[in-house]
């Protein structure tokens, strides 16, 4: 985020006055559309939040998110037809930490509430693969998956942890994109 934000500052032949509210929410929200749009077009679009909170920890010069340090658990997705397929849940990726918020407005629109503020550098690790909001003062993370059973209606989403934390699902659905 702070590079990004910088660039465009830097860049940018606008007033120096910048909103840097609006500008994280434009940053945030165009690196989720490029989630959006890569792989296929069918997709499971999930809104979820956990209440684990493990320490952040800066990713440089191939220092990654490693799975058994950082997948919290899968969703396990169960079609009409009786197929099922696992998601992962991975913290710091597609997941973050639903720290308390008094407003129900989208973290980035919020002066004082986006999310950068709200959750420090925290928040900057799971932009791209997702998109934080809030609701019902609580931080969610809008994500998406590869939906590999388009023509199938999905019956059932239900998380299976592998670490001892809650995960809350707020909403999910499949969708296209154009």
């Amino acid at each position: 985020m702070a590079l990004l934000s910088n660039a465009y500052i830097f860049w940018s032949q606008n007033d120096v006055n910048i909103d840097i509210a609006y500008l994280q929410k434009k940053i945030s929200t165009s690196l989720y559309s490029r989630t959006l749009n890569r792989g296929s077009k069918h997709k499971i679009e999930i809104e979820h939040t956990t209440d684990y909170n493990k320490e952040h920890i800066m990713f440089w010069c191939g220092k990654l998110i490693l799975d058994e340090e950082w997948h919290m658990g899968d969703y396990e997705v169960t079609y009409e037809n009786g197929v099922q397929i696992l998601l992962p849940v991975k913290y710091g990726w597609n997941i973050h930490a639903s720290n308390s918020f008094d407003s129900d407005e989208t973290l980035a629109t919020t002066p004082g509430h986006n999310a950068h503020d709200a959750l420090g550098n925290k928040a900057n690790e799971a932009l791209g693969a997702s998109l934080p909001f809030a609701h019902n003062g609580k931080a969610y993370y809008r994500t998406v998956f590869e939906n590999p059973h388009p023509d199938q209606k999905i019956k059932n989403i239900e998380y299976k942890p592998i670490i001892d934390a809650d995960v809350e699902l707020l909403n999910y659905q499949p969708i296209t994109i154009k």
